[in-house]
């Protein structure tokens, strides 16, 4: 499952960028069917992410790591719809890119990840 979890993340990364880049360059219905995707994916990252958390023994580390892991999926999708309203949404990528870092070095350093 871990694996499935992993592609499943990356994936949204991708897309997340991907809908980004289109959006700014003015292709707005591609980024849009993109958009969609990404919310599926969203779903994705979340549920493989409860099934491990239900898998295992919790410890602190992975409710952090759980709750940080929401806020990267929430702070990423608050960031597209700024966008596509023309809103300001700068000061959300540091805290969107803060949190996304935390969240993969926890998921790294937890039993689970993979040990640097």
């Amino acid at each position: 499952m871990t694996h499935y979890h992993i592609t499943s993340w990356l994936i949204a990364v991708l897309l997340f960028f991907a809908v980004y880049y289109l959006h700014k360059h003015g292709k707005v219905k591609l980024a849009s069917i993109l958009h969609v995707f990404l919310r599926i994916t969203y779903f994705f990252v979340l549920a493989t992410g409860f099934f491990l958390v239900s898998q295992i023994s919790i410890s602190f580390g992975h409710l952090v790591k759980t709750a940080i892991g929401a806020l990267t999926v929430g702070f990423m999708e608050i960031i597209l719809v700024h966008q596509k309203k023309g809103e300001t949404y700068k000061p959300l990528w540091v805290i969107c890119m803060f949190l996304l870092g935390a969240a993969l070095l926890l998921g790294f350093y937890l039993p689970l990840g993979i040990h640097l």
